[in-house]
């Protein structure tokens, strides 16, 4: 499945590191909506969503996760894919 999402400045650079080093973007986007609870996490601000279009190749169950998550919390897939990178992020 392809997810399109608008990272805000500060994931895409954090992603960027990340891969600067090991791997690649769609596995840590893919790990990031796996490993954090998308029905809980903080969600970032709406004015950060700004960033750089980005397309990643995630699972078909992960994305269904994430649509139907953000259905629940009435956001964007985009905007709780960014909270859930961000999450991810801090705790690396």
């Amino acid at each position: 499945m392809k997810l399109f999402v608008r990272l805000t400045s500060e994931i895409d650079d954090g992603l960027r590191k990340l891969l600067r080093y090991r791997g690649d973007l769609s596995r840590f986007i893919g790990e990031a909506l796996t490993a954090t609870d998308l029905n809980g996490v903080a969600l970032v601000s709406r004015g950060a969503l700004n960033g750089k279009e980005t397309t990643a190749s995630i699972d078909q169950r992960t994305g269904e996760r994430l649509k139907a998550a953000a259905s629940n919390r009435g956001c964007s897939a985009n905007s709780l894919a960014n909270s859930a990178i961000a999450a991810w992020l801090s705790k690396r």
